[in-house]
């Protein structure tokens, strides 16, 4: 077989993968809907109370136990790509590390990202698409709660992906020195959560040699002053300049 052959046999190869994957994804969906039907709020009356919180966060902790799959994983957002999987689990359990309940929950999904993290040099919303800034801070966020080793490139990398105006893209630019599109232009909230990463990241700065350190410091002062930056120019959430 030729070159070109074994090529475009490998591109179907993973077309009709990709395609098997996203209608897979979409038949758990429809179950998933069928399974839990829409259902009136949990309590009648929405005044907060302590007993309220009390049982809104048991419920919560529930749904989200009765979710996770027995890799650890959780899987949502049924896209074209498929579901949402690296990224959901890493975002969920980003969002729940102070709640006590959920730390095995967030020990298993922990577990499961560094399992396909260090294959893949970093995760993205599934394992069928590209790795992504948001997605890999978060999950290097959820595996070093639990001390879990990863290869140092993939935080070298992730602190390497600023772009030069401080911000960091969801994709990083390949070879270009413009973004091809929106997805590779810097953005303020995956900026806000390598921030947090960086910061966080004390055991990646300390091994990493003086140049690199130098190099992580600029990158958080030049974060956190495109999001100054942009706070200044629109101070209303949601809300464009002028």
């Amino acid at each position: 077989m030729s070159h070109a052959l074994e090529l475009s046999a490998r591109r179907l190869r993973r077309s009709l993968a990709l395609l098997a994957g996203a209608l897979g994804d979409r038949v758990s969906e429809a179950v998933f809907v069928l399974r839990h039907p829409p259902r009136a709020l949990l309590h009648a009356d929405a005044t907060p109370s302590a007993a309220r919180i009390d049982e809104a966060i048991a419920a919560a902790v529930g749904f989200l136990e009765a979710q996770q799959r027995r890799d650890g994983s959780l899987r949502g957002f049924c896209l074209y790509p498929g579901a949402s999987s690296d990224w959901l689990t890493a975002h969920v359990c980003f969002v729940v590390e102070a709640v006590p309940a959920l730390d095995g929950f967030a020990r298993r999904a922990a577990a499961y990202l560094a399992a396909h993290g260090a294959d893949d040099g970093g995760w993205g919303y599934n394992r069928r698409v590209a790795v992504d800034c948001d997605s890999t801070a978060q999950a290097l966020m959820v595996t070093q709660r639990f001390d879990l080793s990863l290869p140092s490139f993939i935080g070298e990398s992730l602190a390497a992906a600023q772009s030069d105006d401080g911000g960091y893209p969801t994709y990083v630019p390949q070879g270009a020195a413009n973004p091809a599109h929106g997805w590779q232009a810097p953005h303020a909230e995956v900026s806000a959560m390598v921030l947090v990463w960086l910061l966080r990241d004390g055991r990646h700065a300390r091994r990493a040699a003086l140049r690199g350190v130098a190099r992580e410091a600029a990158a958080r002062r030049r974060a956190a002053g495109l999001l100054v930056e942009r706070r200044r120019l629109c101070p209303v959430a949601g809300r464009a300049p002028g």
